[in-house]
C-alpha cells in the first residue's frame, strides 16, 4: 500500500465527493451499429495469401532460420 497525499490522490478525492444530481436532466446516449460480414477461415486465408508483406511474415514465422533478415 502506498500513501498518496491530498489532491494527488484523485481517485479517493473523486470517490469522497458527493454525487452531483442537478434536477432531472436527461442524458443523451448515441450508438452506432454496423453489419460486419462473417468470413470463413478459408476466405480469410485466401485473402491473406494475396498480401505480399503478410506472406513474408508468415514465411518467417513458419521457418525462422530460412528468413532471418526480414526488413520492410
Amino acid at each position: 500500500m502506498e500513501y498518496i497525499p491530498g489532491k494527488s490522490n484523485v481517485v479517493a478525492d473523486m470517490l469522497s465527493r458527493p454525487a452531483c444530481h442537478e434536477g432531472n436532466e436527461l442524458c443523451e446516449v448515441c450508438t452506432v451499429a454496423i453489419d460486419v460480414p462473417s468470413r470463413s477461415p478459408k476466405e480469410i486465408h485466401d485473402e491473406q495469401i494475396k498480401d505480399e508483406e503478410l506472406v513474408k511474415i508468415i514465411s518467417c514465422l513458419e521457418d525462422p532460420d530460412k528468413n532471418v533478415n526480414y526488413v520492410n
